[in-house]
């Protein structure tokens, strides 16, 4: 007598093992995949330096500089993007925000997928003005028609570049004792506290020469070089003025010039 196939039932869904269903082939499989999946991660992560990452609050987040190195050897392609921009209202006025929308596809992982990146006209790191009032940091926001527009575009689309490289990749939500193991020092990535986005591109040379003018006059007046940069480094989290983020060069001339001597 033939016997009835067996079911496996789960809840309200029933179903029914393929003809020659081995579990143990299938694990054996996953492991394998996994294995390969910590490699990749691994190889991922040694095209980048501590430079390419930022301290998020305490997380590591790979910037656009590691994002740029990372696509090309795992041959990463990114469509032509499209844009959407949205208008927005509330109590403090018109604000808008742009969408860009791609596909990127790993050659490597033969994968393809759809990826977004927003940016809009408040984002910090174009839009918010730092003023030192009495010794304390106020922060404004630009009016809209002094933020500009193509910045907003631009940090759209390196948004949703990065997203897709990271999401391919597997490479969010990482730890710095992992990131570790490939030479990447949580003490020598860029930091940036998140009260707002921004500030992963370095000041340039000219702003560092001034940052450092600025501090020679404070020790022509008295002060300690030596002080000063050691205090700079507690207050920024950088070696030398040259390693300050780009937004926070307004923060760091106030700073200076707070010095009493």
């Amino acid at each position: 007598m033939e016997m009835e196939p067996e079911f496996v039932t789960a809840g309200e869904l029933v179903v029914q093992p393929e003809s020659g269903f081995d579990p143990l082939v299938n694990i054996q499989r996953l492991e394998k995949q996994l294995d390969a999946y910590k490699k990749l991660v691994g190889i991922a992560i040694k095209y980048t330096d501590s430079a390419d990452w930022c301290d998020q609050n305490g997380t590591p987040y790979l910037l656009v500089s590691g994002a740029s190195k990372i696509a090309a050897p795992f041959g990463i392609s990114i469509s032509p993007p499209a844009f959407t921009r949205e208008v927005r209202h509330d109590l403090k006025g018109e604000w808008y925000f742009y969408t860009c929308h791609l596909v990127a596809k790993c050659n490597v992982l033969g994968i393809e997928r759809g990826f977004i990146g927003t940016c809009s006209s408040r984002d910090k790191f174009f839009a918010s003005i730092s003023e030192w009032v009495e010794g304390k940091k106020i922060n404004t926001l630009k009016p809209i028609e002094e933020v500009d527009e193509g910045n907003i575009k631009k940090k759209s689309y390196t948004n949703a570049f990065n997203n897709a490289v990271q999401n391919l990749l597997g490479l969010k939500k990482l730890t710095w004792e992992y990131l570790a193991q490939s030479q990447i020092k949580k003490g020598e990535a860029t930091r940036v506290d998140y009260t707002g986005k921004g500030a992963t591109d370095f000041i340039s040379e000219a702003q560092g020469k001034l940052l450092y003018a600025k501090a020679k006059n404070k020790c022509d007046a008295g002060a300690s070089m030596e002080i000063i940069k050691e205090d700079f480094k507690v207050e920024f989290k950088v070696d030398e003025f040259k390693l300050l983020p780009k937004g926070k060069m307004n923060d760091a001339l106030a700073w200076i010039e707070a010095i009493k001597v």
